[in-house]
């Protein structure tokens, strides 16, 4: 098993690690991964289920190639060149959603 640490391009300035979840951009090709929990939908694979396996990452559906990644309290914010892509816990606005709500990608 790859750790995300070892695959991923650390972020300068940012923390990746999110409640019980942490991101990283794949080097090469900009490939966004997440582990650990998904109750928010902070994993970005398109439902809010449980993992089978917390600590394996899997690939954020949905969107572009990124160039870096923030991880927050239960939500992800990728950026790919001028545009901003979030999902995860958003019930106080943090996903720029109108109403407030959450989103699995």
């Amino acid at each position: 098993q790859v750790q995300l640490a070892a695959r991923y391009a650390p972020v300068p300035g940012s923390d990746n690690l999110g409640v019980e979840s942490m991101c990283g951009v794949e080097r090469g090709t900009g490939a966004v991964w997440c582990d650990g929990y998904n109750g928010f939908g902070q994993r970005g694979v398109g439902d809010f289920d449980p993992p089978a396996d917390p600590s394996a990452p899997t690939a954020v559906v949905g969107i572009p190639a990124a160039d870096e990644v923030a991880v927050g309290l239960g939500h992800v914010c990728a950026r790919s060149g001028g545009e901003l892509w979030c999902w995860g816990l958003g019930e106080w606005g943090q996903l720029g959603f109108t109403p407030a709500n959450d989103c699995e990608t």
